[in-house]
């Protein structure tokens, strides 16, 4: 990873995001209330125009193969609280009853061939938009993981749960960067990109970051970091930087 990715400066074009604080300072209020209002904005009129969709996407999920189009996981939230979290069913009904939570492989036999379309442009994760109008998420933010896998990376990884201090997203600086979890290795290094999330948000990275998300999923896959960078700007070396998760 590049050093100045670790700088807690962002620049986007001549605008830079300031520090978040954690204390209940009035700007940081007005922030999450913008961030509030921008989640709303986009989700609630999405949610109704998608719907049409989700019914078609729903009926061929059910076609390609037997079980249920959506499910429910639950996931750790802002400050550990619990929710269920919905997704598109990409697997074969009943996938984990053997394994219990595990990471999917890139070749991973549970997953159905309309699975590994949805996966491929992450429109399996469209329901969330339902857990944004909820509260429960946010449009953007660290992704949020289940309860075991959780309690086994804050014993693995140094610091995982402090990206839990903020609400999690449907997608998020190190979903653009980096994609799903696939070990402990990629876990630090997504780490790294949430906490620097975490210390930078702002509104305006936050619509930066939903501008690469869209050219990911109209490019129907992974963006490398250059282009990646270039939908979040471009990050200034600064003497200060975001302390090393691993």
């Amino acid at each position: 990873m590049p050093e100045s990715l670790l700088s807690p400066t962002w620049s986007m074009g001549n605008v830079e995001c300031a520090p978040a604080h954690a204390g209940p300072s009035p700007e940081v209020s007005l922030a999450a209330c913008a961030k509030r209002i921008l989640d709303l904005i986009v989700a609630l009129p999405a949610l109704i125009l998608l719907m049409p969709f989700f019914c078609v996407l729903s009926l061929a999920i059910c076609v390609d193969s037997p079980g249920p189009p959506l499910y429910a996981q639950v996931r750790l939230g802002r400050k550990l609280r619990p929710f269920r979290m919905y997704k598109f069913r990409t697997m074969a009904d009943g996938a984990e009853q053997w394994t219990g939570p595990v990471w999917a492989a890139p070749d991973d036999p549970r997953i159905t061939n309309l699975g590994r379309l949805l996966r491929r442009w992450h429109l399996d994760e469209l329901p969330q938009l339902v857990n944004v109008i909820r509260g429960e998420m946010s449009l953007v933010g660290p992704r949020p993981e289940r309860p075991t896998i959780a309690r086994d990376l804050e014993c693995r990884v140094r610091g995982y749960l402090r990206r839990n201090s903020v609400l999690p997203g449907i997608t998020g600086l190190a979903q653009i960067r980096s994609g799903y979890d696939s070990s402990v290795h990629t876990v630090r290094r997504k780490l790294r990109y949430d906490l620097i999330y975490i210390h930078r948000r702002c509104l305006l990275l936050d619509l930066a970051i939903l501008f690469a998300t869209a050219r990911h999923v109209v490019s129907g896959g992974v963006q490398s970091p250059s282009e990646a960078g270039e939908g979040v700007g471009r990050v200034r070396s600064k003497t200060m930087r975001v302390a090393n998760a691993e």
